[in-house]
């Protein structure tokens, strides 16, 4: 249900890279929401890599350094300021670490959390609500003790 896209400058993250990024972002954001990594939320949390050539990205000044942005889209209820910051700080790592870069680049990644209200979310032609998703969770917690 959480909707992960990262735009990034074209060729910054090797190709090799891509899969374990994909994957580390998609925990990152499991965690921070305290969702289970069952097979069904993994399953459920997309991820988009958006790369964007040179000459379609800059700042107001110009060009300037390379920079990524994270923009995280989740059902209202799950996240708050602490949760954030921490998303935030981890998802920094995750893409600065695979693009190659140290922790003194951090101010290159911006992570944008975006909460949906319910009601406000249709996934196959039907709204998420939060009881479906609690429902989801407590079958994963049931699996996870009885294998």
């Amino acid at each position: 249900m959480p909707l992960l896209d990262v735009s990034l400058p074209l060729g910054s993250v090797p190709q090799e890279k891509k899969p374990t990024l994909i994957t580390g972002l998609a925990e990152a954001v499991l965690d921070a929401m305290g969702l289970p990594a069952s097979d069904f939320f993994r399953g459920a949390t997309w991820v988009h890599l958006h790369e964007i050539s040179p000459e379609n990205s800059g700042t107001g000044s110009g060009a300037g350094e390379p920079h990524f942005t994270a923009t995280v889209t989740a059902l209202s209820g799950f996240l708050d300021a602490a949760r954030n910051e921490a998303l935030g700080a981890r998802l920094s790592a995750l893409i600065l670490d695979s693009a190659g870069l140290d922790a003194s680049k951090s101010a290159l990644v911006w992570t944008i959390v975006q909460e949906i209200p319910e009601g406000s979310w249709a996934i196959g032609g039907g709204l998420t609500r939060r009881a479906n998703i609690d429902a989801f969770i407590a079958e994963a917690e049931a699996q996870a003790r009885v294998g």
